[in-house]
């Protein structure tokens, strides 16, 4: 969301100029708009009390169009416009109960900023469809479909690194809920390639006592490894060596390491379902995220692919990452927010 928040801003910035204020922790000028820094201790911001600042400023400044890249109960007599990334938790309350405190206060200030949105940019067509799902009396022509786009340096050659010990699998992401991790660890020991293979884990923290007790049972220590954190330049060289991306998630809203792993020339095996299928295009392979089977399949299948296929495929998903260009999506974006002045 980051990425997102900040290519947003600073095309808003060139379009706008000095009709536009933002309130955010960008750590560049902008230059051509005015900028205030939000509050932050120790590299955290204190919600509730940017919140107040922020209303404020609403108050004061009276703006036409107030722009939230995530959910708020500050109102403004102008326009408000959101940015949805998915409706997971409206979706999978067997991950995201709404029973408990913390879901239902994020669940009912989303549905309270959707309603009153004058615009609602969502991140895929998937991603508007659940939308319209959740939400049917929504009024379909406010929302607008705006997908993310991949960093042009991820189609640039890549250094080599030199801790891969042998082929490897990557796994990109968070591990918890609905991302699916558990399955791909029982999916990679049944595929019998870990003699073979490595599985390296891009994932914010390290295993918990509960994944490292399932990679003991499934025989996988010396085979599953764990990489909490990483430069861009060192995630695009894990990309671009890797024998391919598994991204096994049960559902997303847009999924953008499956186009960061496209564009390093990178093979992708992911879930059919959701938006996956509208991100990977007809160059990912496709299995069944809620059968372990299914995903120990299709990494034998990648595994063992021929040169000429893999080739063919890289260059498929590398065309195809492509045609998904930040540019794009801030020009829709801010096209949008235009038509509301």
């Amino acid at each position: 969301m980051r990425r997102y928040f900040t290519e947003i801003i600073h095309g808003a910035a060139v379009r706008f100029g000095r009709n536009l204020l933002v309130y955010a922790p960008l750590g560049k000028n902008l230059n051509l708009a005015h900028q205030i820094q939000a509050v932050q201790f120790r590299g955290q911001q204190p919600l509730r009390m940017n919140q107040a600042i922020v209303s404020g400023l609403v108050i004061a400044l009276r703006p036409k169009v107030l722009f939230n890249a995530y959910y708020t109960d500050i109102c403004t007599a102008g326009h408000e416009v959101f940015t949805v990334y998915d409706m997971i938790p409206e979706l999978m309350p067997q991950y995201f109960p709404y029973e408990h405190p913390g879901n239902q206060k994020f669940i009912d200030q989303k549905r309270r900023s959707l309603e009153r949105a004058s615009l609602i940019f969502a991140i895929s067509t998937n991603t508007a469809q659940d939308l319209r799902r959740v939400y049917p009396h929504l009024d379909a022509s406010r929302v607008l479909v705006t997908p993310l786009g991949v960093d042009a340096t991820f189609f640039e050659p890549q250094q080599q690194l030199k801790s891969a010990r042998r082929p490897y699998f990557l796994y990109v992401g968070h591990r918890g809920r609905h991302k699916n991790f558990t399955r791909l660890l029982a999916a990679f020991a049944q595929s019998g390639l870990a003699p073979q293979y490595e599985l390296i884990v891009l994932s914010p923290g390290d295993f918990s006592p509960e994944e490292r007790a399932r990679i003991q049972n499934h025989h996988l220590a010396d085979s599953v490894h764990s990489v909490p954190s990483a430069s861009d330049t060192t995630l695009r060289s894990y990309y671009h060596q890797a024998v391919g991306l598994v991204y096994p998630s049960e559902y997303e809203g847009f999924g953008l390491p499956i186009l960061e792993a496209m564009a390093s020339g990178t093979l992708v095996a992911t879930s059919r379902t959701s938006s996956m299928v509208e991100v990977g295009g007809t160059a990912a392979f496709y299995f069944d995220p809620l059968s372990v089977p299914s995903i120990a399949e299709m990494l034998i299948h990648v595994a063992n692919l021929d040169d000429a296929t893999r080739q063919q495929r890289t260059a498929q998903g590398a065309a195809h990452a492509k045609t998904f260009t930040w540019e794009r999506c801030v020009q829709q974006t801010v096209d949008g927010i235009q038509k509301l002045l």
